[in-house]
């Protein structure tokens, strides 16, 4: 992202606020978490772990469990 000129500044930092706040918001509201098809807090019938290549992109051999 390009730096905002000197005389700009405060507002670039208020507009980036802004936006980060509505993002945020939307996408914790139930529209945006069904955009995104998150489907989190719900149980699981099973869990076989992360995937390998996530564990190796981690620097782990295998998972603690």
């Amino acid at each position: 992202m390009p730096e905002a000129e000197s005389q700009f500044k405060d507002r670039a930092r208020f507009f980036a606020k802004h936006r980060n706040l509505t993002m945020g918001g939307y996408y914790t509201s139930d529209y945006g978490t069904k955009e995104v098809g998150y489907v989190g807090n719900v149980a699981l019938a099973k869990f076989d772990g992360p995937p390998p290549e996530v564990l190796k992109f981690l620097g782990v051999d295998k998972a603690p469990w």
